[in-house]
C-alpha cells in the first residue's frame, strides 16, 4: 500500500488533467461515525466510488455491499483511477468503466437526438443498472450504501421506508421522489382512502432501533445523485438537445432522467415514424442474399440496434419475433426441414431462444464445410506423397528416362533423396490450380442471376437423401420432386374423385351461370328451378 507521502508526491508532479482521485486512499476503513456519533466525511464513500476497490464485492438484495478488504489494493486502485479524475471531466469514456451503460450483447448505448427513441434506450438503461447493482438504492430510496455497511439518507423521514414500515415501491422506471414529497404522498393517499395504513410521523432523528446502520448524510446521497448523472450521459450527454438538459438537470441525475422520460413521451408523431419506418425496413429486408452464420449474425445485430430504439410498449411480441426468424429459416431451401424438425421437439418462446437455434444449424453447417475441407486436403497430401514415392522409385530404376525427372536432375535434385512430404509439396507447388477454387482455398459457388446457387460442385455440402452421393443442390433433391410429384397425383386423384361426384349428382351438365343462380338461391332461401339437362 502506497504511503501517504509518495501519494502527496504524485499528486504534486501529475497535470489536472490527467491527475487520479487519490482522495479515497487516505480515508479510514472503519465505521462511518466517529467517537462523539457524528458522521465522518472522510469515511462516507457512496458505492459507485468505491465500486472499483474489489471486483470481487457482492450486492445484497438490499443494496449493502461488502466492505473493502486489503487483498484487492493495487489492481483496484488503478481501476478506479481509470473511472475517476478530480475535475470529473467526461472526456474519452474508459473502456472498463461500470458506469458506461451498455446493452444485454454489449453493444454501445448512445441517443441519436431523436426524441422517439429515448423511451427505448431508458428501457435499455434501466436494465443495465439493474443487472449491475448501480444506483439502486438511490433510485429505489434516495439513499446510498456506504461501503463500511452503513445506510447514507438525505432526510430522517426515510427511514420509514428503508426500514419497511411503508410500502411505497420505486424503481427506475419510477424512481424516488424527494422524501418530503414522498412522505407527503403517502399520508395524501391515506386521507382519500387509496392506501390502508397509518399516516407518517414526522421525523426529526433516527429511530434508536436504526442508528447502528443508518446515518443521514445528504452530501453522500448529492454525490451519488452526481455520479447517476455522469453516467447517464455517456448515453445521452453527446447530441444538440442534451446541452440543454443538462443544463436544466443542474447536477442531478434524477432530474436528468425525468426531462428525458418527458421528453420521450411528447415525440412528435414525425420522430415516431423515422423510428417505425427503419424498424419496419429491417424487418421487411430480412436477410440480404444467401442465409449464412454472418449474414444471419449481422441481420440479428442490425435488429436489435434497431429495437432499442422502439419504446418497450411498441416493440414487437415474443411471438412476432420468433415468427420472423421461422420465416427467415422456412426461406431457405437448406435450413426450413431441420429448423421445423427442432422447432417441433422444442417449441421457440423468445427471439433469442429462435435465433439460437437457427445459429446453432448455421454454425453447424460451416464446421462440416471446414471439416470436408480438412479431409478433401489430407487425401490430396496421401495421394501426392504416394504418386512421388512411386515416381522416385521408378526413377531410380530407369535412370532419367522421364522429361519431369530428368527437369529436376537439371536443377540439380535427385528425387531419391527427397522425402515423401517433400515431394507432396513439390507435386502441390507445380500443379494447376483448381479452377474451382479461389485464393482463399475457398470453394467458389457458381450462381445465377439471383444470387442463388445454380449447380452442385465438388466442395459444397452434399444433400442428406443419399442419392447419387447427394451431389446435387437441396433444392434439387430427387427426394423433394418425388414428394411434389405424389401430391400432384394426390390433387389430379381428388379433382377427378370431385368431377365424378358432379357428374352422378347431375351438376356436371350445369353452366357457371346456372351454379351462381343456384348458390344465391341458397343464400338468398329463394327457390330457383334447375333444369335437369342444363337448359335455360
Amino acid at each position: 500500500m502506497p504511503s501517504c507521502l509518495s501519494l502527496c508526491v504524485l499528486a504534486s508532479v501529475c497535470p489536472l488533467s490527467v491527475r487520479p482521485s487519490v482522495r479515497c486512499l487516505v480515508q479510514p476503513l472503519d465505521g462511518g461515525l466517529s467517537n462523539d456519533n457524528k458522521p465522518n466525511s472522510t469515511a462516507l464513500r457512496s458505492p459507485t466510488e468505491s465500486r472499483a476497490r474489489s471486483i470481487s464485492d457482492v450486492v445484497a438484495p438490499h443494496g449493502l455491499r461488502r466492505p473493502f478488504t486489503s487483498s484487492s489494493s493495487l489492481a483496484s486502485l488503478r481501476f478506479e483511477m481509470s473511472i475517476y479524475s478530480d475535475n470529473n471531466d467526461l472526456g474519452p469514456a474508459p473502456i472498463n468503466s461500470v458506469l458506461i451503460p451498455v446493452s444485454t450483447d454489449k453493444s454501445t448505448l448512445s441517443w441519436d437526438g431523436n426524441d422517439a427513441t429515448i423511451l427505448g434506450l431508458l428501457y435499455e438503461t434501466g436494465r443495465y443498472y439493474k443487472n449491475k447493482g448501480l444506483f439502486q438504492t438511490l433510485l429505489r430510496d434516495r439513499a446510498v450504501a456506504l461501503a463500511n455497511g452503513k445506510l447514507a439518507i438525505e432526510d430522517y423521514n426515510t427511514v420509514h421506508f428503508t426500514s419497511g414500515a411503508a410500502s411505497d415501491p420505486r424503481s427506475f422506471d419510477d424512481p424516488c421522489p424527494p422524501t418530503v414529497d414522498r412522505r407527503q404522498d403517502y399520508n395524501d393517499d391515506i386521507d382519500l382512502g387509496s392506501r390502508k395504513g397509518t399516516k407518517l410521523a414526522d421525523l426529526t432523528n433516527i429511530p434508536a432501533e436504526h442508528k447502528d446502520t443508518i446515518i443521514l448524510a445528504k452530501h453522500c446521497v448529492e454525490k451519488e445523485d452526481a455520479n447517476f448523472l455522469h453516467s447517464l450521459t455517456y448515453v445521452f450527454g453527446n447530441v444538440e438537445p442534451s446541452e440543454q438538459l443538462l443544463e436544466d438537470a443542474d447536477g442531478s441525475g434524477l432530474k436528468f432522467l425525468q426531462l428525458l422520460r418527458d421528453r420521450g413521451k411528447a415525440a412528435s408523431p414525425r420522430d415516431k415514424a423515422l423510428v417505425a419506418t427503419k424498424f419496419a425496413s429491417i424487418v421487411r429486408d430480412g436477410v440480404h442474399g444467401e442465409l449464412t452464420l454472418d449474414s444471419f449474425s449481422s441481420f440479428l445485430k442490425s435488429y436489435k440496434a434497431a429495437r432499442r430504439n422502439i419504446a418497450p410498449s411498441s416493440r414487437p411480441s415474443d411471438e412476432a419475433e420468433v415468427e420472423m426468424i421461422s420465416v427467415i429459416a422456412v426461406k431457405d431451401s437448406a435450413s426450413r426441414e431441420l429448423y421445423e424438425l427442432k422447432t417441433s421437439a422444442s417449441p421457440p418462446t423468445s427471439l433469442d431462444q429462435a435465433s439460437t437455434i437457427l445459429l446453432g444449424m448455421l454454425r453447424g453447417r460451416v464446421r462440416c464445410e471446414e471439416i470436408d475441407q480438412l479431409s478433401s486436403g489430407a487425401k490430396v497430401a496421401a495421394l501426392a506423397s504416394d504418386a512421388g514415392a512411386k515416381a522416385a522409385a521408378a526413377g531410380a530404376g530407369a535412370g532419367a528416362a522421364s522429361p519431369a525427372i530428368a527437369a529436376l536432375a537439371a536443377a540439380g535434385l535427385n528425387p531419391s533423396s527427397l522425402s515423401p512430404e517433400q515431394l507432396a509439396a513439390l507435386v502441390s507447388a507445380l500443379a494447376p490450380p483448381d479452377p474451382r477454387l479461389n485464393g482463399a482455398g475457398k470453394v467458389v459457388v457458381p450462381r445465377g442471376p439471383d444470387g442463388a446457387p445454380s449447380r452442385w460442385v465438388e466442395g459444397m455440402a452434399k444433400c442428406r437423401c443419399g442419392i447419387k452421393g447427394g451431389k446435387h443442390l437441396f433444392k434439387d433433391c430427387p427426394k423433394k420432386k418425388e414428394k411434389a410429384e405424389k401430391a400432384a397425383k394426390a390433387q389430379a386423384e381428388k379433382e377427378k374423385a370431385l368431377a365424378s361426384e358432379l357428374s352422378s349428382s347431375g351438376l356436371s351438365a350445369l353452366t357457371q351461370d346456372q351454379l351462381r343462380s343456384a348458390l344465391a338461391a341458397l343464400i338468398t332461401g329463394t327457390e330457383t328451378a334447375i333444369p335437369s339437362n342444363g337448359s335455360e
